[in-house]
């Protein structure tokens, strides 16, 4: 069995009743050849564009686990009924996340930390007001 995700748009128009009925076909649909993993109840949305001149809409959203050779039928029977506007079947892939290793080569070159010692060394020491009036005296004549 392999993982799939259904999120589907249905007409507005139903009454609760229908939608609960449109609800528990779909559920049986899906029991027949798999299991239900999870599903996330309908959720009223106003489109950004009509779809079907439909401008609100009920949005549900089904995780379950079925027969890969059996869903183009499952998708078939989907696609049958007259209140369900759009469709999109996902299949759910587990992804691995691969932990980043250090590269050796990012790492800063001796050289350059010897430099930026050398530099940080030379900053730290006090300025003389002598020797800056000295030297602004040399710049600016």
């Amino acid at each position: 069995m392999k993982s799939y995700e259904l999120t589907y748009l249905v007409s507005s128009e139903l009454n609760p009743e229908q939608m609960e009925t449109l609800l528990k076909k779909i559920n049986s649909l899906i029991l027949k050849n798999g299991e239900i993993m999870g599903s996330i109840p309908p959720d009223k949305k106003n489109l950004a564009y009509p779809i079907k001149k439909q401008d609100v809409v009920f949005l549900n959203q089904i995780e379950f686990n079925f027969e890969p050779d059996k869903i183009n039928d499952f998708k078939k029977e989907i696609q049958k009924e007259k209140e369900i506007i759009r469709i999109m079947l996902t299949e759910k892939k587990n992804i691995k996340i691969k932990k980043k290793s250090r590269n050796p080569i990012l790492e800063p070159k001796p050289i350059l930390k010897d430099i930026e010692e050398k530099e940080i060394k030379q900053t730290k020491q006090k300025a003389n007001l002598e020797e800056i009036g000295e030297k602004l005296d040399e710049i600016l004549n």
